[in-house]
């Protein structure tokens, strides 16, 4: 609108706007102009809207990861934790059950009966409540769509395969595992112990030990030679391997050969005693030894099954392959390759588990040449395991683990440790249930390695000492390498300083009784290891005060002895009814 001499004029470039807002009026002078912002608006209203949408998807989007993220991370392991609660106190719910029961029999009076009633009406009352905190779980969390028995029917086929390919999940895992057609994995008939009975002789013929002393806790390997150690170390394989040779003879003879092909291997990848004299395959043939008569003292083979009792056999021949003599800490210290190579996380260990599978790569030292690749996979695993768990660094961890065992099923373990005193029968029913369960059958994997490693103190003394001066040898040789570059000398080190039946003493009280204890309460048939800990602690103590150049004062014995009365009182809580002669039987 303008006015041109006094007139009005109106020109009309467009549309009105519908929405006044959407009209801008300017004016100057006589003239006024009015703009229509209807376009740009609805533009500026659709991005709005864009932007809105956008934000949502990306709230919901986040909103599922969060809520996957906090399951994986907290719900699962809660269930998880809550399933191995029930199951533990499942079987505390039955013994008390039991007891009440019992009482229940035993009671005359009327009041002790309905106590007992009431008793029981109590405990299948809390196992009922666990039962549904259990079931509230499970639906909380969110499950796979595929449940366990659906699973199981997949069977070892191509969905399983299928499914594995795609899936993390370790219960899949174990269903294949549970699944794969185990080598001749059933017991062994008369005539097959038989056979393998008189296999085993033959191969010992030229052994300078008998059958009685093979199975006897105090043999000294470092008595035998190298052909000894060798068919010693035959003969421990085919025992533990003995549904492998159980048909043929023909394949028992394949795999002697291949048994010996391994053993030279293996043999070969070990120091001689220059480097390290403590480290050799002398200690792998021991500790072989040592953990094949505890294996068959805690009747291992009910609850592991024979094939992972050989790959532990296995583990334990090579579980110190290629040891160099020197410490974990010392190779972190100077940047050492092994340290380098494995991020100063157990080098050792890491370096004998790869040494192992190198040799078992080869087609005639491969032990396990007759399973399938998914049981393969799991020997695998669990010979890794127990190896690394050899690093002392993971000693006190252990230990917790174990007490912390006991600790939440002691009436369990008690009751089995009462039976086994009075029948010498191990273990029970109740007891092997749990012991088969996955996360305790690893725990008690990668202890019983571990346990033979360190057993030298659990030996008659004169086998210990020997060991032990083996032990400092080595540890002098680290010393004077340590001195040579300008690095701080290891307490044990220093040969001018160290006392050897003090460092003996140090190593039982702080390093094998704990283990020791936490052992045998879990597996009753190990109490004896701990009266020989004991005794030999006390020769330690006698040789320390005799044998010293300076003697030490009467304050410093007090102080030693009064270290060893500590470590008996934490035994005494059970006593030794098992003997020697009795655990050799």
């Amino acid at each position: 609108t303008y006015n041109l001499n006094g007139t009005a004029l109106v020109r009309s470039m467009g549309d009105s706007p519908v929405r006044p807002r959407a009209s801008v009026q300017l004016q100057a002078g006589g003239t006024t102009v009015l703009f229509n912002f209807t376009a740009p608006q609805q533009v500026d209203a659709g991005l709005n809207c864009l932007l809105m949408v956008t934000i949502m998807v990306l709230m919901v989007v986040s909103a599922l990861f969060l809520s996957n993220t906090v399951s994986h991370i907290v719900l699962t392991p809660l269930e998880q934790l809550l399933d191995h609660v029930h199951h533990m106190s499942a079987n505390i719910f039955k013994s008390m059950a039991a007891l009440g029961t019992k009482s229940v029999n035993n009671s005359e009076d009327g009041e002790d009966q309905d106590s007992a009633d009431a008793f029981g009406t109590e405990t299948r009352l809390l196992d009922q409540v666990l039962k549904k905190i259990i079931a509230l779980s499970k639906i909380t969390v969110k499950k796979s769509p595929i449940d366990s028995d659906s699973l199981r029917r997949l069977g070892g086929g191509s969905d399983l395969a299928w499914l594995q390919a795609y899936s993390n999940d370790f219960g899949l895992n174990e269903v294949a595992y549970q699944n794969a057609v185990l080598l001749d994995d059933v017991p062994l008939s008369d005539v097959d112990v038989s056979d393998l009975a008189t296999l085993i002789t033959t191969v010992m013929e030229d052994v300078s030990i008998d059958w009685d002393v093979f199975q006897q806790w105090e043999l000294d390997t470092l008595d035998l030679s190298t052909q000894d150690r060798h068919n010693l170390s035959v003969c421990l394989l085919f025992s533990q391997r003995a549904n492998a040779i159980r048909d043929k003879v023909k394949i028992a003879g394949e795999f002697q050969d291949c048994c010996a092909a391994f053993l030279k291997e293996c043999a070969a990848g070990y120091d001689r005693g220059k480097l390290a004299p403590y480290h050799t395959f002398g200690h792998a043939v021991d500790a072989t030894f040592t953990l094949w008569r505890t294996l068959d003292l805690i009747a291992a083979e009910t609850y592991l099954g024979h094939l992972e009792c050989f790959g532990l056999t296995v583990a334990a021949l090579a579980h110190d392959i290629g040891h160099m003599g020197r410490s974990n800490v010392f190779l972190t210290e100077i940047e050492h390759e092994l340290a380098i190579c494995y991020n100063d996380m157990s080098c050792l260990e890491n370096m004998h588990c790869s040494k192992l599978f190198q040799i078992l790569a080869k087609h005639e030292c491969n032990l396990f040449s007759e399973l399938n690749e998914v049981i393969y996979s799991h020997i695998r695993h669990i010979i890794v395991d127990s190896i690394i768990a050899t690093d002392f660094a993971q000693h006190g961890g252990m230990v917790k683990e174990f007490e912390s065992m006991y600790g939440v099923n002691a009436e369990l373990f008690d009751t089995a440790d009462e039976m086994y005193m009075n029948t010498e029968e191990f273990p029970p029913r109740e007891l092997m249930e749990y012991f088969k369960t996955p996360d305790v059958k690893k725990t008690l994997r990668t202890v019983l390695l571990h346990f033979a490693d360190i057993s030298n103190p659990m030996k008659p003394f004169p086998v210990a000492e020997r060991w032990a001066e083996l032990v400092l040898k080595e540890f002098a040789l680290q010393g004077e390498e340590e001195k040579a570059l300008g690095i701080p000398v290891g307490p044990l080190n220093d040969k001018k300083t160290v006392s050897l039946p003090l460092s003996q003493i140090g190593f039982i009280e702080f390093v094998v009784a704990p283990l020791a204890l936490a052992m045998a309460r879990v597996l009753p048939p190990v109490w004896f290891t701990n009266q020989m800990i004991i005794d030999n602690a006390n020769i330690w103590m006698d040789k320390w005060i005799e044998d010293t150049l300076l003697k030490p004062s009467l304050e410093e014995q007090v102080q030693v002895r009064e270290r060893i009365h500590r470590m008996v009182q934490k035994t005494e809580q059970r006593g030794f009814t098992a003997t020697l002669a009795q655990m050799e039987n």
